[in-house]
């Protein structure tokens, strides 16, 4: 298992975008069943935001890129934030939601994913784009106490399963508990598209409201 190296928790007053260094990214190999146990202080039905960066050449179907656990019963349940490869591109979990970028191609790209609690709604975009790659509701049963957000686990379905774990590089992993913009997005994407070497400081240029778990991933 990856040691967690630190995140920054809540947000700062609304300051103009900054860039910062961005070197490191990290390595997540299947093989030797590496992940991270993160803990992001949110409980409850409530609108979601993830980002992230990811590089991989692995091929195959059904490769975890990252998921968030909930407690379904007392048992860990990692259906909410699950995303997978369906071939080369991305598949929303529950639904046969396939997108088109060819993911693992050996270069980086940028994933956001939003969850709008009153409609249950997820989309998941892709490298910038304000259209969602994919998109899909929820079923109804989704509001029952006993399925709430827990935590989040980077680079492997949950931790008590060993089997689908993700091959490639993780960078940038952030929450928020609101539902980000298309115009937050496509910030955080052309910060680091347009400046190689750097990323956005995500509590700078409004993106910090919201803002409960930053993980750098090395940097």
């Amino acid at each position: 298992m990856f040691p967690f190296p630190f995140s920054f928790l809540g947000a700062t007053a609304d300051v103009p975008l900054e860039l910062i260094s961005n070197d490191y990214a990290m390595e997540f190999d299947s093989a030797t069943s590496q992940y991270i146990n993160g803990n992001t202080g949110i409980m409850g039905n409530v609108d979601l935001s993830t980002s992230y960066w990811m590089r991989t050449t692995a091929t195959g179907t059904w490769v975890p890129l990252w998921s968030v656990c909930m407690e379904a019963n007392g048992a860990q349940n990692s259906s909410f934030g699950r995303l997978y490869f369906y071939s080369t591109s991305l598949r929303v979990a529950s639904t046969n939601n396939i997108g088109t970028t060819n993911l693992n191609d050996g270069n980086w790209h940028h994933i956001v994913e939003t969850y709008t609690a009153s409609t249950k709604v997820k989309d998941v975009y892709v490298d910038g784009n304000t259209t969602p790659e994919a998109t899909s509701t929820l079923p109804a049963w989704w509001n029952l106490p006993a399925y709430q957000f827990q935590g989040l686990v980077i680079g492997s379905v949950s931790t008590t399963n060993s089997t689908y774990l993700f091959d490639g590089d993780i960078d940038e992993v952030a929450v928020w508990d609101k539902v980000l913009s298309t115009s937050d997005i496509t910030t955080i994407y052309n910060s680091t598209n347009d400046n190689p070497g750097k990323c956005a400081n995500l509590f700078t240029g409004g993106l910090g409201s919201g803002l409960v778990y930053w993980n750098r991933m090395g940097d």
